[in-house]
């Protein structure tokens, strides 16, 4: 079973408040925190959930029950910017850190991949451990300019303003049936392209 979990999250968020305030003609002052800390940090969310994708550059950690053979392991919330660490339990139960100057990582594939080098195998892991494979990385559109900055394509930072002006105007209201990933449908096809429609969550 695969499962991943954030574990560094954003430092920075993809639109900042001046431009959202732009985007929803907002003058006044009062409603910055809201707008903020909650209204774009849930448009952000909502628009990387429908999109298995990452956009500003975050820490994640993947988790699974084994290396299968040779082949490579995927990392889902493309893009993948670096692999940070392979640690898995081996066959007696002791936990192991794989030097990484022993697995290749492809960040060109999307969702991008880890596997052994030419010629060389994955290890043996414990059976019946559900986590035994963890795998660490960044992923994210990151700014060559800063390590921390965001450099996400402009097509992406219009769905994110659609859809938080969306939840702006729809703050109050709740629709039974209508999923909590939703997004408007100009922002849907602003994103469609990016979509990542391997499973892997």
């Amino acid at each position: 079973m695969y499962k991943w979990r954030i574990v560094v999250p954003p430092a920075v968020p993809v639109v900042d408040l001046a431009t959202l305030k732009q985007h929803l003609r907002i003058i006044w002052d009062y409603e910055d925190d809201y707008l903020e800390q909650q209204l774009l940090p849930a448009a952000e969310r909502r628009c990387e959930a429908w999109m298995k994708r990452s956009l500003a550059p975050q820490t994640l950690e993947a988790a699974f029950d084994g290396f299968v053979g040779c082949g490579g392991v995927r990392l889902a919330r493309p893009p993948l910017i670096e692999v940070e660490s392979v640690t898995y339990t081996d066959a007696e139960g002791v936990s192991q850190v794989m030097d990484l100057a022993e697995v290749a990582v492809d960040t060109f594939e999307e969702p991008g991949m880890v596997f052994p080098l030419p010629g060389q195998h994955w290890p043996t892991t414990q059976r019946g451990n559900p986590n035994a494979v963890k795998v660490r990385y960044r992923a994210g559109y990151e700014s060559q300019s800063s390590p921390v900055g965001a450099d996400v394509p402009a097509d992406l930072v219009a769905a994110v303003l659609l859809t938080a002006g969306d939840l702006y105007e729809n703050r109050e209201s709740t629709i039974v049936g209508v999923s909590a990933q939703q997004v408007p449908l100009a922002a849907e096809r602003l994103m469609d392209p990016y979509r990542v429609f391997m499973v892997l969550e």
